[in-house]
């Protein structure tokens, strides 16, 4: 019966492009969402009207779903298959009209099952595993917090050492260069020989040309050291801490923290992290 009143045949409509090839040229087909379904309406005489036909689906969507009804999974649109690389979907396994639990799988499963993808995975392993990391490095958060405030002192002091280094590299490359103009004036007015002059000038290129070499690299320290202080270190343990009170997964955490989750079979999984590898060894004390 509820089949029949989600017919739009019924109201007078004809529905095509229910149904779509999965590849190319390919034997295999899979439904095509509702919205994108073509609905020509008029068609024929309906054994009931349109308005009586959208209430009925109002209701439909406005019932109470049963007590055990769909948990919101978190890992939605983060789960890959490790053999074909697609994006896995989420699938809730549905006996007797009450929803148990759901699980992922790989889309081509079903149509190559000869590329070894993922054809099951409950989700609730999948949680476990990624909360379980994520809650690693949320109570390694602290420890990691620690070493950080060593190594900022530890920046700041080098900071320090380089600021006063540029100054100096600075000021000797501003005396190079006034002694070259120098140079010029003395061989325009004849105080010294042409090759004299030449011989100098080359000494004070070379040395100005050194001192720029030297400043160029004392910045890049300063810079490195700035990173460090300001970087992606210690934002990440900041979003870390906001997690600290947390007694499971959930979307915010994962958008957060997880790029990406590739699943290989029901036991073997990679995570990649919304920062870097070095962060993550960091925070791990690796």
């Amino acid at each position: 019966m509820r089949k029949i009143l989600t017919q739009e045949m019924y109201y007078g409509a004809v529905v095509s492009h229910k149904r779509e090839a999965v590849t190319m040229g390919g034997k295999h087909t899979r439904a095509v969402p509702k919205e994108e379904q073509v609905i020509v309406e008029g068609m024929h005489p309906g054994i009931v009207t349109k308005e009586e036909f959208e209430k009925v689906q109002a209701g439909f969507r406005k019932a109470k779903k049963p007590a055990c009804g769909k948990k919101p999974y978190p890992l939605k649109g983060k789960v890959v298959c490790g053999c074909c690389g697609s994006s896995m979907y989420h699938v809730w396994n549905n006996i007797r009209e009450r929803w148990h639990y759901g699980y992922w799988k790989c889309n081509r499963a079903a149509y190559f099952s000869g590329m070894g993808c993922v054809k099951y995975l409950k989700d609730e392993v999948l949680e476990i595993a990624v909360w379980d990391a994520i809650r690693g490095m949320v109570e390694l958060a602290g420890d990691a917090r620690g070493r950080m405030r060593i190594l900022v002192e530890k920046w700041n002091g080098e900071s320090a050492v380089l600021e006063k280094e540029r100054t100096e590299l600075q000021r000797a490359l501003e005396r190079c260069r006034s002694e070259k103009f120098a140079n010029v004036d003395r061989f325009m007015a004849g105080g010294i020989e042409k090759d004299d002059y030449q011989k100098r000038r080359v000494e004070l290129t070379e040395r100005a040309g050194a001192l720029e070499a030297r400043i160029l690299e004392t910045e890049e320290k300063l810079k490195d050291a700035e990173r460090g202080k300001n970087g992606e270190i210690l934002e990440t343990l900041d979003v870390l801490d906001g997690f600290s009170g947390e007694k499971g997964l959930t979307a915010e955490m994962v958008d957060a923290l997880v790029k990406k989750v590739t699943v290989y079979g029901k036991d073997r999984f990679e995570i990649e992290w919304n920062f870097s590898e070095n962060v993550y060894q960091f925070i791990m004390g690796e």
